[in-house]
């Protein structure tokens, strides 16, 4: 529930939102992406750590606040007093935010979203696999080498349950109920 403080933070509520929204990116992820195709983000091979291109699908609210960006500079997404966005701002902004007192929770840092996105999707009954490609983490070797399924239509599925999810926690609804997963 950590990114959900931080995210309710208003000096950094819309950088630090998507990281969540946008299936746990890496931070440095942040400081190419340009408009107008913004139904799925294309993340070359040259910029992840596995080597492999990566197309990340972008649910309805990442779409919404991508928009709400593009007001702010209509070349890129995420754009800082120079242009493009440097990879430590959103860390910086969260150090800021720790030192004001503003936030009263333990201490995160940027890559912590990456680990809330997976520890929720596999309570969202995502298939571990499925997870780890939504961070686009490599499945080991030999899976590589024989399976080359991208598994892009189960991680935009993977990622619309976690929009859901996310959602209800940012705006309850007082007519739903939320189970907790039992064991």
């Amino acid at each position: 529930m950590q990114f959900l403080l931080l995210s309710r933070a208003a000096s950094t509520r819309r950088i630090s939102e998507l990281p969540c929204r946008l299936s746990g990116t890496k931070n440095h992820h942040f400081d190419k992406p340009r408009f107008p195709d913004f139904q799925r983000w294309f993340i070359p091979k040259e910029d992840t750590k596995t080597l492999q291109a990566w197309t990340v699908h972008l649910n309805n609210e990442a779409i919404r606040l991508i928009a709400e960006l593009q007001d702010i500079d209509p070349i890129y997404v995420f754009c800082g007093l120079k242009g493009q966005l440097s990879d430590k701002t959103l860390g910086r902004a969260m150090r800021r935010l720790f030192e004001m007192g503003a936030l009263d929770i333990e201490r995160v840092r940027p890559h912590d979203f990456r680990r809330t996105v997976r520890t929720h999707l596999e309570q969202l009954n995502i298939p571990p696999h499925i997870a780890e490609k939504c961070l686009n983490h490599s499945l080991g070797a030999i899976n590589a080498t024989y399976n080359k399924n991208t598994y892009l239509d189960e991680r935009r599925e993977a990622l619309e349950r976690w929009e859901q999810f996310l959602m209800l926690q940012v705006n309850p609804q007082e007519n739903v109920i939320n189970f907790i997963k039992a064991g």
